[in-house]
């Protein structure tokens, strides 16, 4: 990051404590030292989490003077575009922004017995945030009034940590407001949902967010089940196979949010990229065939796990029709009728296989353009499996638009150079007055330029490089000399595939897909 900010004396004094902090590691001290050295550190976050709030809330209130008589939607750009300007300062999504924007006003103007404790270190800002967040709908008579029986003198707030804190503001609310506790109870229902996120190894959290006794319900319900497996009492013969009671429960969630029988396997329908090489065995000598699989949008998969994924799917026989016609690669030509046979096929393997198309190293996607004012589909899919997320730095949120880095209405081209994938929230924030996005490096046209980078600079001056991740994750390296590895299907010797599907499902996603370069 650059600023063309003058140097201040506070931005000064506090990179010389930032300098002063590169020096410290305890060395010639004795243990009770050291600790009382924690503890001052842990101090001084607090104290420096107190200052950012008030500096927060002075360059909220510069930054939206201008717009005080604005109409709503003024208003409403002004708040976004100022959100996520701390957002980008801070390093955190424009979520967190928003919530640390708002914790930081109600801190500020009416929370002091709460701020006195965070500019002293006598809390941690998450436990203030804590607090903020558990009096946030209510009125600020209760939320002064819960800052002073918590975090006033004699006050627990110094002494619990901050779930405690939070469970107790909400207490003091319900008491104070219990009719404004029940009305947010009421509004809560509108906001059930549920959501997808990766977990480590492997593994992913899908979270449902419902009304409390609908969701407790649910689950006493897989519980009851669980126990029944497994006591060998199912009526549909569900034995336990081995499995504790929470992966039964697990595993009959899965199966019944997704329609399946017991017995039915998952079918695979997710974009997962990984390379030919990785996938077969063939393919670039140079790569290994260990490197890691992408889930789009979820991060990375170990190869063989994705083989194994693939291989559970794949069919353990074919009809003779899929082994008569010609054996035929990605990319070549083949009679008219294979079509329909790759079809058929992959309806009985259940698993969809696409072919992305890359330049000669692996690392990037090849360049797409098209003529439209609108992204074609299929430059759509490419600009989501480039970005993998929203480019904005920090931000880590879905693509929601295919953006014009270039604006269509100021001549940009609705190509793959001239595109980014932007969160909803982050693609109107582009638009507020001040903010201005540019294309510094295609990758397309110049590849020794480095990947798609977009400089983003803000209303202040401010500039941020946005880089589109390799195609297989931040973990991706250039092919190794020094590979000689083949994958668990394929033969020690020649790393032809063992199983002749393999290259059937290979021609299959040709198939159906087409290549990259149809876009219009």
């Amino acid at each position: 990051m650059t600023t063309t900010a003058p140097g201040r004396s506070a931005v000064q004094q506090v990179q010389d404590l930032l300098r002063a902090l590169a020096r410290v590691d305890g060395a010639g001290m004795d243990d009770a030292a050291r600790v009382d050295l924690i503890t001052a550190m842990e101090q001084l976050k607090g104290a420096a989490a107190a200052a950012q709030a008030r500096v927060t809330v002075a360059f909220a209130d510069s930054q939206l003077a201008d717009t005080a008589d604005g109409t709503l939607r003024e208003r409403a750009q002004a708040r976004r575009s100022v959100h996520a300007q701390v957002a980008l300062a801070r390093r955190v999504s424009p979520s967190l922004g928003d919530r640390y924007v708002g914790a930081a006003r109600a801190l500020v103007a009416e929370m002091p017995a709460t701020m006195t404790l965070l500019t002293a270190g006598t809390i941690g800002e998450d436990a203030a945030v804590e607090l903020v967040t558990a009096t946030a709908a209510t009125t600020v008579e209760v939320r002064r009034e819960t800052d002073r029986r918590l975090a006033g003198p004699g006050g627990p707030a110094g002494q619990v940590s901050p779930r405690r804190l939070g469970q107790l503001g909400r207490a003091v609310v319900a008491e104070l407001d219990a009719a404004g506790v029940v009305a947010r109870n009421e509004r809560a229902v509108a906001s059930r949902r549920v959501t997808c996120r990766p977990a480590p190894d492997g593994m992913a959290y899908l979270t449902v967010l419902g009304p409390m006794h609908e969701t407790v319900g649910a689950f006493a319900a897989l519980k009851k089940h669980a126990a029944t497996v497994m006591a060998g009492r199912d009526p549909a013969g569900e034995l336990p196979q081995g499995r504790h009671d929470g992966a039964i429960m697990a595993d009959t969630a899965l199966r019944q949010l997704s329609g399946r029988r017991l017995g039915q396997v998952q079918p695979v329908a997710v974009q997962l990229v990984m390379t030919d090489r990785a996938l077969t065995g063939i393919g670039n000598p140079d790569r290994s065939v260990m490197e890691p699989a992408r889930m789009v949008g979820h991060g990375p998969v170990p190869a063989p796990t994705a083989r194994a994924w693939l291989r559970q799917h794949a069919p353990t026989t074919t009809s003779s029709r899929a082994h008569d016609g010609p054996s035929t690669v990605p990319g070549t030509t083949q009679a008219d009728g294979d079509a329909d046979e790759a079809t058929d096929v992959a309806q009985l393997a259940h698993v969809w296989v696409r072919r992305l198309f890359t330049e000669p190293t692996g690392r990037d996607l090849v360049a797409l353009e098209s003529t439209a004012s609108l992204f074609p589909p299929k430059l759509v899919d490419y600009l989501v499996l480039r970005d993998d997320a929203c480019r904005t730095p920090w931000c880590g949120a879905p693509i929601a638009h295919a953006d014009h880095v270039n604006p269509r209405h100021a001549g940009g081209r609705s190509a793959a150079a001239n595109g980014q994938g932007l969160c909803a929230h982050c693609n109107l924030t582009k638009e507020a007055p001040g903010w201005h996005h540019e294309v510094t490096a295609t990758e397309v046209h110049h590849p020794h330029e480095g990947p798609h980078t977009v400089r983003i600079t803000t209303p202040t001056g401010h500039t941020y490089h946005s880089s589109a991740p390799p195609l297989l994750g931040r973990n991706w390296h250039p092919p190794s000399q020094d590979l000689d590895q083949r994958p668990d299907w394929c033969d020690s010797d020649s790393g032809a595939p063992l199983d002749t599907d393999w290259a059937e499902i290979a021609r299959i996603q040709y198939d159906l897909y087409g290549p990259w370069d149809r876009v219009a």
